[in-house]
């Protein structure tokens, strides 16, 4: 889907985030300004072997 040219919505998104900057207190290199970038780990769990009291 190819981006908007429509100026009104433009300005609206650059506002948008301008908030965000403002509210986490300035840019932040590297991460983005909206949402959180995901980190998928895999693990595993081991109870012991009686419980703990």
């Amino acid at each position: 889907m190819p981006l908007t040219t429509d100026e009104k919505i433009l300005a609206l998104s650059r506002e948008t985030i301008e908030v965000f900057d403002r509210a986490n207190g300035g840019v932040h290199p590297g991460f983005r300004p909206a949402h959180a970038k995901g980190v998928l780990l895999k693990g595993t769990f081991t109870p012991p072997p009686k419980p703990l009291r």
